[in-house]
């Protein structure tokens, strides 16, 4: 494993810990907002469908982070916070095929940045993971609509340079 910064929070480093699959209803999950473009108009209080990322939707567990730390190396990024219970358990499309969704513990050790806190909502048809392509437009809108009602922005986005 290459040196981490020294600034990098340790709490995140992998260090053989294994998988914990557990995830209480109340655990806080911490995500990113991307950075506003130029014509976008500053967020306020109410975090836009389009800028909750698609599925799955990577998000940092509390349980092993803390808020600040999904921000390591994208200042310009704003944050946000669900709980697991905030993500929805299922959403049926127009056409009645029926997506699960769960929350699950993917930590990322690699050369760059360790990072044991990583996690994915991840949606699911007939109990296998399914690839966001094939995920219906419906789905993917109503799931980024309650994700957006339910999460508490913690830090506004900056916005992009202009260049």
């Amino acid at each position: 494993m290459a040196e981490m910064p020294p600034d990098y929070p340790r709490r995140l480093l992998c260090n053989g810990r294994a998988i914990d699959p557990e995830f209480s209803a109340t655990e806080q999950l911490y995500f990113r907002i991307p950075p506003l473009q130029s014509d976008e108009d500053d967020l306020g209080e109410i975090l836009p469908p389009a800028k909750i990322r698609s599925l799955p939707f990577s998000v940092n567990r509390g349980k092993f982070s803390r808020a600040n730390d999904v921000l390591y190396g994208h200042s310009e990024f704003g944050m946000a916070m669900v709980h697991v219970q905030d993500i929805p358990k299922n959403l049926i499309s127009e056409t009645g095929v029926e997506f699960e969704f769960r929350v699950e513990h993917v930590p990322v050790e690699d050369n760059e940045l360790d990072n044991y806190a990583h996690s994915e909502v991840r949606a699911f048809r007939d109990g296998q993971e399914v690839d966001h392509k094939k995920i219906s437009n419906d789905v993917k809108l109503a799931f980024r609509e309650i994700v957006s009602r339910r999460a508490r922005i913690l830090k506004n986005p900056g916005r992009l340079a202009e260049v």
